[in-house]
C-alpha cells in the first residue's frame, strides 16, 4: 500500500510538471501519422526505435491509448520505463519535451492519451493500469526501474 501511494505521488507530480499552456494543440516539432495499433498478439510487439508513436490503443482496454518512445540506442535490453499523464490527454506533447534525455539515458517513455485535470481516482487508476499493463505485456521492460 506503501509503496502504491508512493507511485501515485510520483505520477501526480509529473503530470504537474507536465502541464503546460499549449490548451490542446500540438507541438511544432511533432510528426503525427496514422500509428494506430490495436493487436491482439499475446507475443512481445516490436515497435520502432527512435520514433515517437503518438497513438498506440491498449489490447485490453480499447478506449485507453497512450504515446510512446523507444530510445533507437537500447541494445534489445530490457530499457527502464517513465509513465506520463498530459493533464490535456496529450501523450506526444508530454513526451517530445523529453525524447533527447530518453535517448541520453536510455529510457522508454509512455504518456496516456486519455489523462486530464479534473478525472476521478478510479478513472486515473483505470488509465495507469491500462497502460502499466499494457507495456509489460508488449515491450518486455525493466520491471525493477519503473518510474
Amino acid at each position: 500500500m506503501k509503496c502504491s501511494l508512493t507511485i501515485i505521488c510520483f505520477l501526480f507530480v509529473i503530470c504537474i510538471g507536465s502541464c503546460n499552456a499549449r490548451n490542446g494543440e500540438p507541438a511544432a516539432d511533432a510528426e503525427f501519422t496514422d500509428t494506430s495499433i490495436v493487436s491482439t498478439n499475446i507475443t512481445t510487439d516490436s515497435f520502432p526505435a527512435g520514433k515517437l508513436i503518438p497513438n498506440i490503443i491498449c489490447r485490453t482496454d480499447a478506449g485507453q491509448s497512450y504515446a510512446l518512445y523507444i530510445p533507437a540506442k537500447n541494445d534489445r535490453v530490457a530499457l527502464p520505463v517513465i509513465y506520463f499523464f498530459d493533464p490535456h490527454g496529450d501523450g506526444a506533447g508530454a513526451l517530445n519535451r523529453y525524447i533527447d534525455l530518453a535517448e541520453r539515458y536510455g529510457f522508454i517513455l509512455v504518456a496516456s492519451n486519455n489523462s486530464k485535470n479534473g478525472n476521478d481516482w478510479p478513472t486515473a487508476d483505470q488509465i495507469w493500469r491500462s497502460m502499466y499493463n499494457d507495456i509489460k505485456n508488449r515491450l518486455n521492460p525493466n520491471n525493477t526501474r519503473i518510474y
